[in-house]
């Protein structure tokens, strides 16, 4: 390996989709939600992911025996 990491070896990275603006004490913290567009381009993609406590994990592969709840949609059923 050269440094760079092997990515082949990515069990899963989790991805939380909402974002806090801070904007000061006396006003509250903007949160912009990005959970339906994050979805619906995972999903457009064929990529394999899970909710989990409110994050969203993309899976690069499953280890033997590992039981996954993934989301399913209705892709590619023409």
């Amino acid at each position: 390996m050269n440094g760079n990491p092997d990515y082949k070896a990515i069990e899963w990275v989790e991805i939380d989709p909402k974002r806090i603006d801070v904007t000061g004490r006396s006003i509250n913290n903007q949160i912009t939600d990005f959970t339906e567009p994050l979805i619906e381009l995972l999903t457009q993609n064929n990529i394999p992911f899970s909710i989990e406590g409110g994050y969203i994990r993309i899976w690069g592969y499953i280890k033997p025996g590992q039981c996954v709840d993934f989301v399913l949609t209705n892709i590619n059923q023409d």
